[in-house]
């Protein structure tokens, strides 16, 4: 296995680094595409600052993943495992991100066809991607180098992504999971004010940080405290999101800026 390290500078993170398998792949095109969608569709019709993209989220994804498997003692194959399901966790999403679901659920006549049925949500697309691991011929032969078939390989990070095999799954999706950790610094520092996400975790019991993997399977369907406290939950993406409807209507991001 190659040691050598690779480093991205993040605003939310700082110093991010990766090893090889994670280099390749986030220089593939599956993760190169989504360097063009934004994380929060429009609202940076609104919020100006909002048009950081899925492309840096996966990477605090990753980041965060990574720190809490550490956390939770983890055998440093699952810490790997789980750390590139955190990277490719968004690679569904289409242009507008979560604005295109809405109309792809309303329109089913328009749902493009994935296995055996047609597919809406993201998180569909996404499985269908890492399965097929089109990430390049030597991201392959890395995948199957450190953790033997490719196939079976990308299959269970394909399932941990969606938040499958407990309690790898669980640190991508959950209740407090990476993925929802890296959005909510991400998204405020972009656009309302930094939230102090770290306060609010003191209040969530237990810490998601403080768990063993027995007690974080028991607890997989418990909701932290803090995220059943209305202002907590909904107050950050209201502020975001809701907007009037005349400024979407008008909004044209190719158009003149006055």
């Amino acid at each position: 296995m190659n040691n050598e390290l690779r480093t991205l500078r993040d605003p939310v993170h700082g110093a991010i680094q990766m090893d090889e398998l994670e280099w390749l792949l986030i220089r593939s095109r599956p993760m190169q595409r989504l360097r063009g969608i934004k994380q929060l569709g429009l609202v940076e019709a609104v919020y100006p600052g909002a048009n950081h993209t899925r492309f840096e989220h996966s990477l605090g994804t990753m980041f965060v993943a990574g720190r809490m498997a550490e956390h939770l003692g983890l055998c440093a194959g699952d810490v790997r495992k789980v750390r590139i399901a955190g990277l490719l966790h968004d690679l569904g999403h289409s242009a507008l991100s979560h604005a295109v679901e809405g109309v792809l659920s309303r329109n089913p006549d328009i749902q493009p066809f994935l296995g055996s049925g047609r597919a809406s949500r993201h998180e569909e697309f996404t499985h269908e991607i890492i399965t097929a691991h089109p990430f390049g011929e030597a991201a392959v032969r890395v995948a199957e180098r450190d953790f033997g078939n490719a196939d079976t390989f990308f299959q269970e990070v394909a399932e941990i992504a969606s938040g499958a095999r407990p309690p790898l799954g669980q640190i991508i999706v959950g209740d407090m999971d990476a993925d929802r950790i890296d959005f909510l610094l991400r998204d405020s520092l972009h656009s309302v004010s930094p939230w102090d996400l770290w306060t609010q975790i003191r209040f969530c019991s237990p810490s998601p940080y403080a768990m063993d993997e027995s007690h974080l399977r028991e607890t997989a369907t418990t909701e932290p405290r803090c995220l059943k406290r209305p202002q907590n939950r909904c107050s950050l993406p209201e502020r975001i999101t809701i907007m009037p409807s005349s400024i979407i209507q008008q909004y044209n991001p190719s158009g003149p800026c006055c």
